[in-house]
């Protein structure tokens, strides 16, 4: 599939990364395509760094060294003069914008179904949009011709056909795609200001889990749904790519406290247009729309479910406008790579739980902003977060006992309290109260998982990624499974798929396991190769290229001075009463052979997220066996609260109990 634009005099070329300007053709890197992709899809917008970094880099990649570059690059081969922009402006204290004319030159002519006018017509406005009046048409995005929106630039994150091991699973027969399966696609914000997209992706989402309450469609989890957004597709490219037979889009334009909003369901394969509707409503109906557009889907796919289900489809969340609003607002950021993002998301849901003390899912997503901000923040802020967290947390389960998001976060302070088998818990009530949520069958797949319950993790994360097939944790968390088995091959591809969907804790992973496939020379440098990000996960302990290179001599190499002056610098640093622990540094001590360290630090220095850190301590290797047969590790266990969990879910292959006792109180081994 081509998409072409030009933009001012420059003809750009999506489909191979080339940009032709005054200086001729330049080649460019992914990224700096992709950051391309976001300016001109919001021509005349001025867009903020941390805008542009999360949307092209995310958490794990670049910084503003990164976007800097990109943009200079760009500017390079637009054949800028320096302080001359015609294309890129640079706004003081605020990021960038693009300020050259976009026409479409060039687009796959299967792109725009025959039966869908009303994107023909947006693809016909959007060519005409002169940059420096386009203020008035920001929701007008390239994603607004189709209603759909733009691939991933990693050509492997949205290709699912591998029949390679470790990743086969994610194909889906073909009847299955032709039974009854969907993907609901974000919709395309129309609105006059173009800062409505939040409310547009609310919609969407709170459709999907609608449709997702029938069991008897397969539903595509938001992660690989909501992927289409940086790059045009057609319909049957969509269904190919998702295994789905259908798909809805659809458009919002609000205008003061009215919207209007369009949808349709289309069959993949034709374009069919099954059902389409525009609605003309109050925005303090937006829960009515939301039924009716999913009533409509449930009788044209006939949909039925279950006997026991009784209410409507959409949960009315708040009967506050504004709350509701707030809430959008903060959901989005919260889900966004980044500190302040985070920052930002705590404030506006506060303000949402201010308007509306009885919005239960705004508390519910205050108290998991918070846990997630405590990651990043200082040491000194950690407790405040987590004690608001808490209380968020208790607040939203008073107001709804039924909340599957409370009681998942409820599982993150639990994890942070120790009590994994608390945690399993309050994932398996999570799961019950939203059986069919593609994330949440993924992390119950996760904890059984972290209690050794390897094969009931492998075919509950596998169930989870089919329908959410580029969920990049949960591919990691996968990987983790196959290395837990000993299949290294399949781990590899799952983490190398991971690394190309942007997660970039998956290449740390690979380094780590390049021992096992090439060698420790391939080791040692994909060690020392790592992003400057990654690295920053090392510190305050390993700061500077002579203490990294120690730590690479002391996990590589037979550097037995290195190894011993690793294990000092660690055990300098936890013992200042303000140390952070995290699953990196742990995970140090495990690999250099120190069990009892490892336990020790895990329980006198809890940290927020921390059971990926006892996830993996199931792996097929040397030191993590000598952990599971460490003298102490019994009463670790006890303390972790994973006796009481194998106690009450059942015993991990690795450990077996005495003879005639519970496991209490030590009575078990491990191998």
């Amino acid at each position: 599939m081509r998409q072409r634009l030009k933009i001012g005099t420059a003809h750009v070329d999506f489909s191979d990364s080339t940009i032709d300007g005054p200086n001729g053709r330049a080649s460019m890197e992914p990224k700096v395509m992709k950051l391309l992709r976001v300016l001109s899809g919001q021509p005349g917008v001025v867009l903020s760094r941390e805008t542009l970094l999360d949307d092209v880099w995310g958490v794990d990649y670049g910084g503003d060294e990164s976007l800097s570059r990109a943009i200079s690059l760009l500017r390079k081969a637009f054949g800028e003069e320096r302080g001359k922009h015609q294309y890129i402006e640079t706004i003081p204290k605020r990021g960038y914008r693009l300020i050259a004319d976009v026409e479409i030159v060039e687009q796959n002519r299967e792109a725009l179904s025959e039966n869908s006018r009303a994107p023909r017509a947006l693809a016909s406005l959007y060519r005409h949009i002169n940059a420096r009046t386009a203020g008035l048409f920001v929701g007008f995005t390239v994603l607004a011709l189709v209603g759909l929106l733009f691939f991933w630039t990693q050509p492997s994150a949205v290709r699912f056909t591998d029949d390679d091991t470790g990743l086969a699973f994610l194909n889906t027969p073909q009847d299955a795609i032709n039974q009854k399966s969907i993907a609901v696609l974000p919709f395309a914000d129309l609105s006059g200001t173009g800062d409505q997209q939040y409310l547009a992706d609310g919609l969407a989402e709170e459709i999907l889990n609608a449709i997702i309450k029938f069991p008897d469609i397969r539903v595509i989890g938001q992660t690989s749904s909501f992927m289409f957004r940086e790059r045009q597709a057609n319909l049957n490219e969509i269904g190919s790519t998702l295994k789905v037979r259908y798909v809805l889009t659809g458009s919002l334009r609000k205008q003061r406290d009215q919207v209007r909003i369009s949808a349709q369901l289309v069959q993949t394969d034709d374009g069919h247009v099954l059902w389409s509707k525009t609605y003309d409503e109050s925005t303090n109906d937006i829960f009515d729309l939301q039924e009716n557009i999913a009533q409509a889907i449930a009788r044209n796919l006939d949909l039925a479910l279950d006997a026991s289900t009784e209410g409507p489809l959409v949960a009315e969340l708040t009967d506050d406008q504004e709350a509701y609003d707030l809430f959008l607002q903060g959901r989005e950021l919260s889900r966004r790579f980044g500190h302040q993002s985070k920052v930002n998301a705590v404030g506006l849901l506060e303000r949402a739980t201010q308007t509306d003390p009885q919005f239960a899912a705004a508390w519910a997503w205050l108290g998991r902003t918070k846990m997630l901000l405590s990651i990043s923040s200082k040491g000194s802020e950690t407790n405040q977060l987590v004690a608001g967290a808490r209380s968020s947390v208790d607040r939203a389960l008073m107001l709804d006992p039924n909340l599957a998001m409370g009681h998942y976060t409820k599982s993150m302070l639990q994890d942070y309290d120790l009590d994994f088998a608390g945690s399993l818990d309050s994932i398996e009530t999570a799961s019950a109260l939203d059986p069919n949520q593609p994330f949440l069958v993924i992390r119950r797949g996760y904890y059984h998982a972290l209690i050794g319950d390897i094969a009931k993790a492998e075919r509950l994360m596998k169930d989870g990624l089919r329908r959410d097939p580029t969920d990049a944790v949960g591919l990691l968390n996968l990987a983790i499974v196959k290395l837990s088995v000993g299949d290294v091959d399949a781990a590899a591809k799952l983490l190398t798929r991971s690394n190309d969907l942007g997660f970039m804790p998956a290449r740390g992973w690979l380094c780590l396991i390049a021992p096992l496939q090439n060698g420790m020379n391939s080791a040692d440098k994909c060690w020392k190769d790592l992003p400057d990000n990654l690295k920053g996960r090392y510190a305050p302990v390993f700061e500077g290229e002579d203490a990294w290179r120690t730590l690479s001599n002391a996990q590589f190499g037979d550097d037995v001075a290195a190894r011993k002056k690793v294990i000092e610098w660690l055990d300098v640093h936890f013992k200042q009463p303000d140390a952070r622990a995290n699953a990196y540094l742990l995970g140090i001590y495990l690999g250099l052979g120190e069990p009892k360290r490892f336990m020790d630090i895990f329980v006198a220095h809890p940290f927020p997220i921390n059971a990926p850190t006892i996830a993996s301590i199931w792996m097929d290797q040397k030191s993590y066996r000598n952990l599971r047969q460490h003298h102490e590790f019994p009463a670790f266990a006890e303390r972790i609260g994973l006796v009481r969990a194998w106690q009450k879910y059942g015993w991990p292959d690795q450990c077996k109990k005495a003879a005639g006792t519970d496991g209490s109180n030590g009575r078990f081994t491990c191998r």
